[in-house]
C-alpha cells in the first residue's frame, strides 16, 4: 500500500495512530508503579504508600486480608 505524497503525514491514519501509542507510552512511563505486583497505578486510583513506596489497592487488599498473630516463642 503506498501513501499518496500530497497528504501530509498529520493526515495519515497510520501515523496519527502511531503518535497516539507513543503518547500514551510517554504517559504511562510517568506513573507510579506497585511495589509488590509492579503493575501501573493511574489517575484516580487509591494509592497507599509507605517508606516511599507505592502500593495499589489491589495489593493493599490482600495485605490487610492475609495477617496473623505471632506468638512469643518463649
Amino acid at each position: 500500500m503506498s501513501r499518496n505524497p500530497e497528504i501530509p503525514n498529520c493526515y495519515d491514519p497510520a501515523h496519527q495512530a502511531e503518535q497516539r501509542e507513543a503518547e500514551w507510552d510517554r504517559f504511562v512511563e510517568q506513573l507510579p508503579v506497585c511495589t509488590l505486583c509492579r503493575e501501573r497505578i493511574f489517575p484516580g486510583s487509591k494509592v497507599h504508600t509507605a517508606h516511599f513506596m507505592a502500593v495499589c489497592s489491589s495489593c493493599v487488599e490482600i495485605l490487610n486480608d492475609d495477617y496473623e498473630i505471632l506468638e512469643d516463642p518463649s
